[in-house]
């Protein structure tokens, strides 16, 4: 929900994963997948988020409120 690949104002988890699995086609939904783990792990920490390297930082509601 924070960078912007569903609507803020889903209401639980179930909704979510819906609605972004319909997003991607079964061949890449384990890419997302790991590619999001990875993200992350290497730029978007829980505790401190590296904003300044982030590829999408611009659409990251966290770092930009105004995001889409």
């Amino acid at each position: 929900m924070r960078i912007g690949l569903i609507p803020k104002k889903i209401a639980n988890a179930e909704q979510m994963h819906d609605m972004l699995q319909n997003q991607l086609t079964a061949d890449k939904v384990h890419e997302a997948h790991v590619n999001l783990i990875t993200h992350g792990r290497r730029t978007c920490h829980a505790q401190r988020p590296e904003h300044e390297r982030c590829a999408i930082a611009d659409r990251c509601r966290f770092y930009n409120p105004k995001a889409p």
